[in-house]
């Protein structure tokens, strides 16, 4: 099940990033992992999986098994989702047109605003996760470098799956001094009215 954020922002602000998928899974709550399964061969304007649908403006969605590139090298993709969210977990990097990964960064950004970084490097993909202070409902992962002595134009590509949450609380935010006063003296107030009223009703009882 995906987990519904809050209505979706023009701009959003990354709270938290993780290079790890478990610190990652750990940090967030109620959420889902999207599979790719592209078949042997997959050369489409879009892809889609669950909330989530992957497009490549001015080319194709190009893949096969569980890797999503595009069918034009430096083209970006866009995720985008119907259902919101607030958190979004990928492994991915820069590869060449047989989808091996080269030295390389992809930008990712949120709604048209916030961005991130991706840098794989040494052959393999790399993770990145991250929460949002607000919802979001469009992701673009763009190439920002790449190694330029490798033997092939660079593709943005994305492996294996994704994972998604939502919920304001998923970056599991510890409360601030000045809330956890106002919340303590909330728990006095309520404790002494009842004490009071426990009182008014022993004394107004018949001896």
């Amino acid at each position: 099940m995906i987990v519904a954020g809050t209505p979706v922002a023009a701009g959003a602000t990354i709270t938290q990033t993780f290079s790890n998928r478990a610190d990652f899974v750990a940090a967030t709550s109620g959420g889902s992992t999207l599979t790719f399964n592209l078949g042997a061969s997959y050369d489409a304007p879009s892809y889609s999986v669950g909330p989530l649908t992957i497009t490549a403006p001015g080319t194709n969605v190009y893949g096969a098994g569980n890797l999503v590139s595009t069918e034009i090298d430096s083209n970006a993709l866009v995720f985008t989702f119907s259902t919101p969210i607030t958190a979004l977990g990928l492994f991915g990097g820069v590869a060449d047109e047989n989808f091996n990964y080269i030295d390389g960064t992809l930008s990712i950004a949120l709604n048209g605003g916030a961005t991130a970084s991706l840098t794989a490097k040494g052959g393999s993909a790399a993770y990145l996760g991250f929460i949002s202070d607000t919802a979001i409902s469009q992701v673009t992962l763009s190439i920002a470098s790449f190694d330029v002595n490798a033997t092939s134009a660079p593709f943005a590509t994305l492996e294996q799956q994704i994972d998604v949450a939502g919920g304001r609380d998923t970056n599991g935010a510890v409360p601030e001094p000045a809330t956890w006063m106002m919340m303590i003296v909330g728990f006095g107030c309520v404790g002494g009215s009842l004490r009071r009223t426990q009182r008014l009703l022993r004394i107004g009882q018949p001896a």
